[in-house]
């Protein structure tokens, strides 16, 4: 059963850092991910199911991103692009909790900014957040703090300018520390957590240059020219606007082949799926007639 949190919300993550940090320059795509597991939870909402762990990325996008000093912070003016989640149970499946993200990338979206300097009780604090501001006065948004416990003597970052950026930390907990809390109206959602993974992911881990948030083949094929059943094609292996090769295309038809179960022995030649895949890639222009009768003359 899917679980989706109304979008009248606002959460906050409280981490406590005892791990150094350093910067990433800015003009460039970058995620923040990070993995806890879930040690309390406290809720009103009904049916939510038995949550052991949380998986919460902020996908950045610093090239639209503007930073101005405002008293003791300095704030990052559109920095994000794309916020999800991810709850699970202790098994590892996900229980299909959401919080509806649409707001993100709305025109109404305000707010949309990272802070970061300032001292509150002798702490530093960073945030990343998205808010949105509706006509009848209330606020949905997305909010993860990261917070310096000052009984450790290392900062959140090295300076006050620039993008801060967090070092990667593989099993830290019990020493990085959160919370989340999701709040609307009369309905509230709190889950502390144990941190065990903080990292960055890569904007384009597959390098092809299509960009993580937009990229739906993120582990390309990355060959040089197409190659079927040992056979070279000598066709260029190019990219379409979606990050996916064409060995990417056609192992998605290979793939549909094994699970409906076809016989070698039964049917020599081209599916329905790999005649059909050289017709769409020359019609979306990715390769010219020439090139789409080598690549049937593969099969």
């Amino acid at each position: 059963m899917n679980v989706i949190f109304p979008k009248a919300f606002y959460i906050s993550l409280i981490v406590v850092l005892v791990n150094s940090i350093s910067f990433v320059a800015q003009g460039q795509e970058i995620t923040l991910e990070l993995q806890g597991e879930v040690i309390s939870l406290n809720h009103n909402y009904q049916q939510i199911p038995d949550i052991k762990s949380v998986k919460i990325q902020f996908h950045s996008n610093l090239n639209n991103a503007s930073i101005m000093q405002e008293g003791w912070y300095y704030n990052a003016n559109n920095a994000f692009n794309l916020v999800s989640y991810q709850f699970s149970t202790a098994d590892g499946t996900s229980t299909g909790l959401s919080v509806p993200t649409d707001f993100v990338s709305s025109e109404a979206a305000s707010g949309n900014g990272l802070y970061f300097g300032g001292l509150i009780n002798s702490t530093q604090r960073l945030s990343l957040g998205v808010r949105t501001d509706a006509t009848d006065g209330s606020q949905n948004g997305t909010l993860l703090y990261l917070v310096r416990d000052w009984n450790y003597p290392i900062s959140i970052y090295e300076t006050s300018v620039g993008f801060p950026s967090l070092v990667e930390v593989e099993n830290v907990s019990p020493y990085l520390r959160g919370r989340i809390n999701i709040v609307d109206n009369d309905n509230y959602f709190y889950a502390d957590i144990n941190v065990h993974s903080l990292r960055y992911i890569s904007a384009d881990e597959d390098d092809d240059g299509v960009y993580f948030s937009a990229d739906k083949c993120p582990d390309s094929d990355k060959s040089t020219t197409v190659v079927q059943n040992g056979v070279d094609s000598g066709v260029g292996n190019k990219l379409d606007a979606k990050g996916c090769t064409i060995m990417d295309r056609y192992a998605s038809c290979e793939a549909y082949r094994s699970k409906v179960g076809y016989s070698l022995f039964s049917y020599q030649g081209p599916t329905m799926c790999q005649t059909r895949l050289g017709y769409e890639l020359y019609n979306e222009g990715i390769i010219d007639y020439p090139e789409l009768r080598r690549l049937r003359a593969m099969f």
